[in-house]
């Protein structure tokens, strides 16, 4: 789990400060794995939260900074939630898919 200095992160983005904690980890494995084993509910929440995200600050706040200037370790937090979003739409159809087998294997 990431720890995030809220002051270092843009007020519009907050929100989704205690979702990027949880999700925004830097080892692809890790992020799949936390994906594979979150509910319905909590992928539902991460989508909710990043969609509520106003995209254009996000991706402001996340711009390259200049030649010799480095990420803060927040930009990194909320770059790797963002990556995650992938792999949470992934998961999402794919249970969705699964369930919808098994709905028309009962109706059968």
């Amino acid at each position: 789990m990431v720890r995030l200095s809220l002051s270092k992160v843009p007020i519009e983005l907050r929100v989704a400060a205690p979702l990027v904690e949880k999700w925004g980890i830097p080892d692809e494995a890790e992020r799949f794995a936390l994906v594979k084993g979150a509910s319905d509910e909590e992928l539902d929440e991460f989508i909710a939260v990043y969609n509520s995200l106003d995209e254009s600050i996000l991706n402001k706040w996340l711009e390259q900074p200049n030649p010799g200037v480095s990420y803060s370790d927040e930009q990194v937090a909320f770059l790797y939630f963002t990556l995650t979003l992938n792999i949470v739409e992934f998961e999402i159809n794919t249970r969705r898919k699964k369930y919808s087998n098994n709905a028309r294997k009962k109706d059968r």
